[in-house]
């Protein structure tokens, strides 16, 4: 059985929102995601995963690892309203 769509799209965007927070780049997030795993993302992989037009289908067990990445709840990475992160320069909200 495979996530919904709206859903994967939604742990997507909070997987981007928490990487900005962190201030990892892509490539950094693949890499301490490799910690993890025992092999690391590349920056491609990352930036698909991240993408929510055509959003990744996440599985259970890259959901528990990304909780555990993040220092959150895995129900965190559901809630559709997690806020993007603002620029700490200008204060303006990051592009998604």
């Amino acid at each position: 059985m495979t996530t919904p769509p709206a859903i994967n799209g939604t742990v997507s965007r909070n997987v981007r929102a928490r990487r900005i927070a962190r201030g990892w780049t892509q490539e950094e997030a693949g890499q301490h995601f490799g910690k993890l795993t025992g092999a690391p993302w590349s920056k491609a992989v990352w930036s698909a995963a991240e993408r929510q037009t055509r959003p990744r289908d996440w599985s259970a067990t890259e959901i528990a690892l990304l909780s555990r990445l993040f220092g959150c709840q895995i129900g965190d990475l559901f809630q559709p309203e997690t806020p993007i992160p603002t620029c700490p320069t200008c204060g303006q909200e990051v592009p998604r």
